[in-house]
């Protein structure tokens, strides 16, 4: 049982991210303004988040090691922005083994071998990882979206103060923002790192202090892809707690933007349910 129940963990971790682009040419950054605020540097990088109603997202392969094992799996992934995250999971001649959906308030894992469906939800996510999980949180690391921790605090640009990192922007933020509500897990620090000219997400830290938790995402390899879309070739996401961590890495080939075509996120009637 422990087995099983690793693997479907490590599997919930490692899909919520996955995903693929067909690349047309490498994106150089420039150099950073010495004059910039928070305000104007935040504005801009919204300002590069993708406006879409759909992204499918093919041909995905990634790569992951948790506790010295290492694993490969391929898939395709689609997004219907807001509502849900759905990724098929096909490592053997085509034929989909698991299919795994991400809604707002739930997470299903759809075994077709077994033909079972693991249902689950965040809290439950958040009670075995100490970590604050949510849909939206996943939908912008996935999409290269900026996004702040907790994702429910009020969002607003004295959360943060700027500096220029290593010819990046970086964002860093502050220890007694006034805005925070006085709870555990706004002692989180977070320090968001960016390409100076593109304007996109280069790398996320955050670190949570009392709990010996750190979760990184880093975006590397920007270049052009399909609909003109500046979106990251490379992600690397790695994540701590004490002396365990994972790290997943990403490769991509093909990005359909508002794609004609989806992934259902429906669960076969038959198949038994069961609870983590």
């Amino acid at each position: 049982m422990n087995r099983v129940f690793l693997f479907y963990s490590c599997l919930i971790i490692l899909v919520l991210f996955g995903h693929s682009c067909k690349s047309v040419e490498r994106i150089f950054s420039g150099s950073p303004k010495s004059d910039i605020d928070e305000s104007e540097l935040i504005e801009n990088v919204l300002s590069k988040d993708i406006i879409f109603d759909n992204l499918f997202f093919k041909r995905v392969q990634y790569d992951f090691d948790f506790e010295g094992q290492s694993r490969s799996l391929r898939g395709n992934l689609f997004i219907l922005k807001d509502s849900f995250i759905v990724l098929s999971v096909t490592p053997l001649m085509g034929i989909e083994l698991f299919r795994i959906v991400l809604e707002p308030s739930k997470v299903s894992i759809i075994d077709r071998i077994n033909k079972k469906v693991i249902l689950t939800d965040y809290s439950y996510l958040k009670s075995k990882y100490l970590f604050d999980l949510n849909f939206f949180l996943f939908q912008d690391i996935i999409t290269n979206s900026f996004f702040t921790y907790p994702y429910d605090l009020p969002f607003v640009e004295s959360r943060f103060s700027a500096t220029i990192v290593d010819d990046f922007y970086s964002l860093k933020s502050k220890s007694k923002s006034l805005n925070q509500r006085i709870t555990t897990k706004n002692k989180a620090q977070q320090v968001i790192n960016i390409y100076p000219d593109l304007y996109k997400i280069s790398n996320t830290t955050i670190i949570i202090p009392e709990d010996q938790i750190v979760f990184k995402v880093t975006y590397t390899n920007l270049k052009m892809f399909d609909s003109n879309i500046i979106f990251p070739e490379n992600i690397e996401l790695y994540g701590s707690h004490l002396s365990e961590g994972i790290r997943i890495n990403f490769n991509f080939s093909q990005l359909e933007l508002n794609s004609k075509q989806s992934l259902s996120p429906s669960i076969p009637v038959s198949y038994e349910k069961v609870s983590f």
